[in-house]
């Protein structure tokens, strides 16, 4: 678990360029890269630097965390990018490969997984720059930086699975009400971090 954990970016570009490959030679001759909030493809690209901008992409993600670094929450914050970027790369062939799939689900259920990832993140972290609820307050006290992340935690992780309800039952608008229900979870942490005494 631990060699797998040290390896993720790894273990991902191989699955990105494996997935690439096995996948190539029935894709269509341009991809979609790019939606709109109601699920319209509004950005295209050629087929070779559709399939391949994400692994490199992770590629430079995996070059940078080569560079020893010591900082764990950056570290975190990269595996959930590498993370986010493969989720991506699954989404732009899935679609390639099935036009009429419903774009608004898998976007629904890509954001919702994204805010896991992110409320997975969060949790059990010290104080640091990059993950987590960051004001002042927050920042001025271990104690109400663990419980308002602790708590913004549990939020996002309520957000995350409600936007994957959503995106089997309410697809069409499900992408706006994850966003709305985002940004009521981070106004809400912000607004619960002056209870914490």
């Amino acid at each position: 678990m631990k060699v797998i954990k040290n390896n993720i970016l790894v273990i991902i570009l191989i699955l990105m360029v494996l997935i690439s490959i096995a996948v190539y030679g029935i894709l269509p001759t341009r991809l979609p890269i790019h939606f709109t909030l109601t699920g319209t493809v509004d950005g295209t690209a050629p087929k070779l630097e559709g399939i391949s901008f994400m692994p490199v992409m992770e590629l430079i993600l995996w070059l940078i965390s080569s560079f020893r670094i010591k900082d764990i929450n950056l570290k975190k914050v990269i595996d959930g990018i590498g993370i986010i970027l493969f989720l991506a790369q699954l989404a732009i062939i899935g679609v390639a490969l099935k036009p009429a799939a419903n774009i608004n689900m898998i976007n629904s259920i890509a954001l919702s997984c994204m805010i896991i990832i992110i409320a997975l993140m969060t949790r059990n972290n010290k104080i640091n720059r990059y993950i987590g609820i960051r004001t002042t307050r927050i920042m001025s006290s271990d104690k109400i930086w663990k419980k308002t992340n602790t708590f913004a935690s549990n939020l996002l992780l309520a957000v995350g699975g409600i936007g994957l309800i959503l995106a089997v039952f309410l697809s069409n608008m499900s992408v706006v009400i994850i966003i709305v229900l985002l940004l009521m979870a981070v106004v809400g942490s912000i607004v619960y971090s002056y209870y914490v005494k």
